[in-house]
């Protein structure tokens, strides 16, 4: 389990998988990993795309607003496509590494798989 702050995909994650990749490249046969990116309704990640927020965290970490931003979920469909397209698109995802996107929403208690 890779699990950070916000869910997101960050360059912290890349370097998991990069882990994750050199021990897969030493499993039996055909075996599989899931990756599983779950994101959920009612984030408090939203509040990163509050302008005061945003200067704080900007200058806190050296980064640009738009880098702050990028982390935000508000609509978390859209944030798990994003981060599946990211983990797909990447060369450090290994080809025994399979992604799939899902959505708790916290007021029914369920999750949905995002296709």
């Amino acid at each position: 389990m890779i699990r950070n702050t916000g869910g997101r995909v960050t360059s912290g994650v890349f370097r998991d998988l990069a882990i994750i990749d050199a021990f897969a490249a030493n499993w039996p046969g055909d075996r599989q990993l899931d990756l599983l990116v779950i994101h959920h309704t009612e984030c408090g990640m939203a509040r990163l795309l509050e302008p005061d927020i945003q200067s704080h965290l900007s200058a806190k970490l050296g980064t640009g607003l738009n880098e702050v931003a990028s982390l935000a979920i508000s609509e978390p469909t859209v944030s798990v496509r994003a981060d599946i397209e990211r983990l797909r698109n990447s060369t450090l995802t290994s080809d025994k590494i399979t992604v799939t996107g899902y959505v708790y929403d916290v007021k029914q208690g369920k999750i949905a798989k995002v296709e």
